[in-house]
């Protein structure tokens, strides 16, 4: 077997030729990730401006079947809530499951209240806006629940905090 000892000037010359070899594939792989996370960065750019594209957003819903098959969700209140990203939802008492408190910092906020019962048409929310009960599966309703539909409650501007109470 062959041994490098500190005192053969061959074996010290291919040693460093090996280091340079490795310092320039690893500089090459630094590179190559660099452009990686780029292409990474502009496809998620991409994808939120799609997300946001005014007709990506026309044709996106949610249908009360899908909902009111969920098995977790029989027998319950159910709010579904259409909000922009980031957008902060607290239960302030968990236990009790009375109060959500909506805030947006960066659009309206609308909340849909899901019911097979019938309800009646107007209600108000703690802010004092008025808003409309709807009931997807009710006759003349479609059976899909767009994103479009009247909303339960509504922000009107960002900024606003506002609370739902059942």
């Amino acid at each position: 077997m062959f041994k490098c000892l500190a005192a053969n000037p061959s074996c010290v010359h291919r040693g460093e030729r090996l280091i340079a070899y490795e310092r320039r594939d690893l500089t090459a792989l630094i590179k190559e990730e660099e452009k990686l996370d780029e292409l990474i960065k502009s496809c998620a750019r991409q994808i939120g401006y799609q997300c946001q594209e005014f007709y990506s957003r026309r044709f996106a819903y949610l249908t009360y079947e899908d909902v009111s098959q969920l098995p977790s969700l029989k027998e319950q209140t159910v709010i579904v809530i259409r909000a922009p990203a980031e957008t902060q939802v607290r239960v302030p008492h968990p236990e009790e499951s009375l109060q959500v408190h909506i805030i947006s910092i960066n659009g309206p906020v609308d909340a849909f209240l899901l019911s097979e019962k019938t309800l009646p048409t107007e209600c108000a929310t703690a802010s004092g806006v008025g808003a409309s009960l709807v009931n997807p599966a009710a006759p003349g309703n479609e059976f899909f629940f767009p994103l479009t539909a009247k909303p339960y409650f509504n922000t009107p501007t960002a900024g606003e905090s506002c609370s739902i109470i059942m």
